[in-house]
C-alpha cells in the first residue's frame, strides 16, 4: 500500500509520531473523526484532517487517557486535547478512509464505537450546566 502524501493527492496516512509535539499543538478542533476501540480496550481517535480538494491526512491518536463527555473533549496520554466539534464522520468515503488509515497505522482489529458513544456524549453535554453541576 502506498503511504501517500497530501502533496500527491489522495489520502496520506500518518501516525502520532508525525504529529507536532503536544506542547506545540495542545488543543485541536476535530471535525472529521471516529472513535475506535483496540482489542486491548484502549480508545483511539481516527481523524481526517487538512481537507484540501481531493487531499486529506488520516491521523490515529495515541491511546486516550480520558474523555470529558460534558465538553466533548478527548485527551491522549501525551496531553493533547481533541475538541470534538460535531458528530462522528458519517460520510461513507471519509469513514472508510479513517478506518483504513487506522488499520494501515496498526489498529487492524479496532472496533468503531463512535455511533454508540456519541449519543451519550451529546446527552451529557446537553444535560451539563456549569451553574447546576458543581
Amino acid at each position: 500500500m502506498n503511504r501517500g502524501s497530501p502533496d500527491d493527492g489522495g489520502i496520506a496516512f500518518t501516525n502520532e509520531r508525525a504529529a507536532p509535539p503536544p506542547e506545540h499543538e495542545t488543543n485541536m478542533e476535530v471535525h472529521s473523526w471516529r472513535l475506535l476501540r483496540a482489542p486491548t480496550g484502549e480508545l483511539h481517535l481516527g481523524t481526517l484532517r487538512d481537507h484540501q480538494g481531493d487531499r486529506a491526512v488520516v491521523r490515529l491518536t495515541s491511546a486516550l487517557a480520558s474523555i470529558i463527555a460534558t465538553e466533548r473533549v478527548a485527551i491522549t496520554g501525551s496531553g493533547r486535547t481533541y475538541v470534538l466539534v460535531g458528530p462522528p464522520e458519517s460520510r461513507l468515503l471519509e469513514r472508510q478512509a479513517i478506518r483504513n488509515g487506522a488499520a494501515h497505522l496498526g489498529l487492524v482489529d479496532g472496533i468503531d464505537i463512535s455511533d454508540q458513544v456519541w449519543p451519550e456524549m451529546l446527552k451529557a453535554s446537553l444535560d451539563y450546566s456549569p451553574f447546576t453541576n458543581r
